[in-house]
């Protein structure tokens, strides 16, 4: 298939069966505006925009790791950075500012300077024995904070960085207790009234007593970056064996976090437990908010939330692959993203929870588009290593 032909098979468009059928006269045109040919291969996470740049890991011919730039202007290269042994290269990237944050997981992570393409960061928390780290970092007011903790030691704590200085700084540490495995997530951080930084975080304890019984609970915590504890509820209550393994999201006063079967609201001001609802379990259930209302991604599904209530206000059950919904762009009435890394474009109405899916025999395989130009314009890239912009229209 030609690199032009690419995306605008998607014209004839087929209406997956669980779908509410609709009439042949709306279907959904895709069209390819822009291509930018790549002599590397280019990896399949989800490229990020930077003044008119579309930034993207990739690799050389000789297996040289890069983050490359292209400027969707003149359609070419920018420029390209040499990242061979960066910690976080192929990760997820985070925009703050002139900054870009690769987050390795477990290991650490790193801070580019965009404006010149030099590390400014690159920080690894194991580097103290058995300390670890299992949710992205967050980023505020031009600080990337951390949750990191050592299971075997009872120890967590959580640090922030300071993007300019590249200085570290411990903001919050839960009392040690070598009794207990410990995991701390990474916090949602706000400013509270008075001036005070309000920390957001999820503490799961593990106790194994010596007839290997192992008791379990996770906690939610709201503290202040001076130490001090504000409320702190059991969101999962003891031996319930309930992983917690994505961030809560805030809109406005109000936390929201998915777990198991669980999906419930907090006031974040006082702990207080504004709904609680039942789900069909997940070992992964997943929120996200974007432009005020809230979703859930689950094993198969996707959901829209009423974030007032928590009542299902649709839910549709997406196959296959469903876990690239997590990085979705809206464009009108349709949500977009790639199903899993290098698939085919899937547009999912928002309203009815109807969604279209390309024919797998003609569409080329593409990363989550992004928006770019006020969404009349998004833009990805292949496997066939072009970056590309399309229109929907």
């Amino acid at each position: 298939m030609k690199r032009s032909q690419l995306l605008s098979a998607l014209l004839l468009i087929a209406l997956l069966s669980t779908c509410t059928k609709e009439s042949k006269e709306d279907l959904i045109e895709v069209r390819q505006q822009m291509g930018i040919p790549s002599a590397y291969d280019l990896h399949p996470t989800q490229g990020v925009l930077y003044q008119g740049a579309y930034l993207v890991w990739a690799k050389s011919g000789n297996s040289n790791r890069l983050l490359v730039a292209y400027d969707l202007q003149t359609q070419t290269k920018r420029w390209e950075m040499d990242c061979n042994g960066l910690l976080g290269w192929g990760q997820a990237m985070l925009i703050e500012g002139d900054y870009l944050i690769a987050d390795k997981g477990s290991t650490g992570f790193s801070v580019i300077n965009l404006v010149n393409q030099e590390v400014m960061v690159s920080y690894r928390y194991d580097t103290t024995p058995g300390f670890t780290s299992v949710t992205p970092p967050t980023i505020h007011d031009g600080k990337v904070y951390k949750g990191v903790y050592s299971p075997s030691l009872g120890w967590s704590t959580v640090l922030s960085i300071d993007i300019d200085e590249g200085t570290v700084h411990p903001e919050f540490q839960w009392l040690s207790n070598m009794d207990y495995n410990r995991k701390l997530t990474t916090p949602l951080v706000y400013d509270a009234e008075g001036g005070a930084l309000n920390l957001l975080m999820l503490m799961e304890l593990d106790y194994q007593d010596a007839d290997s019984l192992i008791d379990q609970s996770i906690l939610l915590i709201n503290g202040n970056n001076d130490y001090a504890v504000n409320w702190v509820n059991t969101l999962v209550p003891a031996n319930a064996q309930t992983p917690v393994f994505y961030l809560p999201v805030i809109i406005e006063d109000d936390l929201y976090v998915a777990y198991g079967d669980v999906v419930a609201s907090y006031d974040i001001h006082t702990g207080a437990r504004n709904w609680k609802r039942a789900l069909e379990w997940s070992n992964f259930p997943k929120l996200m908010v974007k432009e005020g209302a809230l979703y859930l991604n689950t094993n198969s599904s996707f959901s829209k939330l009423d974030k007032g209530t928590g009542d299902v206000v649709w839910s549709q059950t997406l196959m296959p692959h469903p876990s690239g919904a997590a990085g979705f762009s809206i464009y009108e009435d349709y949500l977009l993203y790639a199903s899993y890394d290098f698939s085919p474009l899937i547009l999912l109405n928002p309203n009815t929870g109807d969604y279209y899916e390309g024919d797998y025999s003609e569409v080329e395989q593409i990363a989550n588009p992004v928006v770019y130009n006020n969404g009349a314009l998004f833009v990805t890239h292949t496997i066939e290593d072009e970056v590309i912009g399309f229109v929907v229209e």
